[in-house]
């Protein structure tokens, strides 16, 4: 029998707009292809896990919109500890790092909607993402 996820309790602190470019080159393509990278990363000593969005659409290999936005989550240090492995590796639990993302996802959204408003590009609105595609086990994060 699989073990239920802890609940650990968290919230969103940072949000980070990494990058956002958009390029008229491909806009009228019929052929558009969806790139998306999902990502985490965490600060051990201020209890933070980031969860970054990658997404970029392209036609006929020219990309035309790209953005990455970067979601700071800061948890309890008592939940924090529980993902603490040692003093150099962390784990997050599949079912909560797909959470995250998912909370990443939508702000990711939500700013590439706010970001092309009253433009052409508009109308390219970013798609539901399935992250169990992504995010199959724990997430293991290395600390240097």
């Amino acid at each position: 029998m699989k073990k239920k996820d802890e609940s650990l309790s968290f919230k969103l602190v940072r949000i980070e707009e990494k990058q956002f470019s958009v390029f008229e080159d491909g806009i009228n393509s019929e052929q558009i292809n969806q790139k998306v990278g999902v990502g985490f990363n965490v600060d051990i000593k201020n209890n933070i896990i980031a969860s970054a969005i990658h997404y970029l659409l392209e036609a006929v290999d020219k990309p035309f919109i790209n953005i990455e936005v970067v979601c700071y989550f800061e948890l309890t240090a008592k939940d924090f500890k529980k993902l603490l492995k040692s003093d150099k590796r962390v784990e997050i639990p599949s079912g909560f790092a797909k959470h995250l993302a998912n909370i990443s996802a939508g702000t990711t959204r939500g700013i590439l909607f706010a970001n092309t408003k009253d433009t052409p590009f508009n109308s390219y609105y970013m798609s539901l993402i399935n992250l169990t595609e992504f995010i199959e086990d724990n997430i293991e994060i290395e600390i240097e």
